[in-house]
């Protein structure tokens, strides 16, 4: 019984330090032709502002000097992402939807953003976790910048999306679009280990007591 309390205090010190860690994200330098690949899909809204309404792209185009996911293998709707950015569709209202999905729990830091119209007209980007909005932005000429002022907790299988609607324009939505973040699981402080620990001694005393008696 001793034997297996110890082995069972060692387990819980051992599983405590492999949970804890970082898991970062970068959309542009994780692009990828293959949907989940560095926990990124690719796709749009079909209904404008509606995280649940998330469709995956079904056509990855490499041919070009710039790879893209489309909605379609033939324009229109024009609704696109690839590394650096995307274009929404204002035909159909479908944004552009680049979502990223974390794979444990912690607190969502360094959550960054860069933005810039470059073409004739102005989007909107939007930042969004689990369906709620962090941040909205219309894009400009100039290479614009937001960064979260405070952590977001996340739990495994939460997303991120980075989203761009056309805000209203029919053409010239081309929009440079990046994002990185970090996720950092939780550390269970000293206190609440020694706790654990100490009452694992105590279970061990008990069974030790017992067993001298009978």
């Amino acid at each position: 019984m001793i034997k297996h309390l110890v082995a069972a205090a060692a387990a819980i010190a051992l599983t405590t330090s492999a949970f804890a860690g970082t898991s970062s994200f970068d959309s542009g330098a994780e692009f990828a032709g293959t949907q989940g690949a560095g926990g990124w899909t690719y796709g749009y809204y079909a209904t404008a502002g509606n995280a649940s309404s998330f469709t995956q792209f079904a056509s990855y185009d490499p041919s070009g000097a710039i790879k893209w996911w489309e909605e379609s293998a033939t324009q229109a709707p024009w609704t696109l992402l690839w590394d650096t950015g995307g274009h929404p569709d204002s035909t159909t209202n479908h944004w552009a939807v680049r979502r990223w999905t974390s794979g444990t729990a912690g607190d969502l830091t360094s959550l960054g953003i860069q933005y810039k119209a470059e073409d004739v007209g102005s989007t909107m980007v939007h930042v969004l976790v689990d369906g709620t909005e962090l941040f909205s932005g219309v894009t400009s000429s100039t290479l614009q910048t937001w960064s979260a002022t405070a952590a977001t907790q996340v739990h495994a299988g939460s997303f991120v999306d980075f989203a761009i609607d056309a805000n209203g324009i029919d053409a010239g939505d081309s929009t440079r679009f990046t994002a990185q973040g970090l996720v950092v699981t939780a550390v269970p402080e000293p206190e609440s280990l020694a706790m654990m620990l100490a009452g694992l001694g105590l279970l061990s005393a008990v069974a030790r007591r017992r067993k001298n008696a009978s």
